[in-house]
């Protein structure tokens, strides 16, 4: 079935509406993402989603899936969601803050700004602590290159 709207496209049989500008972010990737087993919203989205940092709306959204996926995703294609530590968080699919943070400090992408306002909002939501965060050993350098930056990021 053709849409002649170019706000709206077919994603797995449904309709729904592309144009990001017209709702919440919440509700952009809720629309996006909900019954969608084989995607998890993913790096700095996820973050957002999870009340970290901030959202850009000058790319698509950012997702792990098993398909190939074009507009409006952004998409790192994976052989299995099994690699990927994720949980289902107001009802879609989400990485947890940790492989969020992990895939950032790997591979920051250009989101720098995006890791900073998410680290800053990490410290301050957790009493001005990293504690929890788990990061695994190869991203320490990275984390370390940040976090005096994260830290101060709100402060000005």
């Amino acid at each position: 079935m053709e849409n002649k709207d170019t706000n709206y496209s077919y994603l797995n049989g449904r309709l729904v509406n592309i144009n990001p500008n017209s709702m919440s972010f919440g509700d952009y990737v809720q629309q996006l993402l909900t019954d969608q087993p084989d995607i998890v919203l993913s790096r700095s989205d996820a973050l957002y989603y999870r009340q970290l940092g901030n959202f850009y709306f000058g790319r698509g959204v950012m997702v792990y899936s098993t398909q190939d996926l074009g507009y409006p995703f952004e998409c790192e294609k994976v052989k299995s969601l099994d690699q990927i530590d994720y949980d289902k968080y107001l009802g879609i699919q989400v990485c947890t803050v940790d492989q969020a943070f992990t895939d950032l400090l790997r591979d920051v992408r250009g989101d720098e700004q995006l890791l900073l306002e998410a680290l800053g909002d990490y410290y301050y939501k957790h009493n001005e602590s990293f504690d929890g965060l788990n990061l695994p050993d190869d991203c320490i350098p990275a984390f370390l290159e940040y976090k005096d930056d994260a830290i101060n990021y709100w402060s000005y």
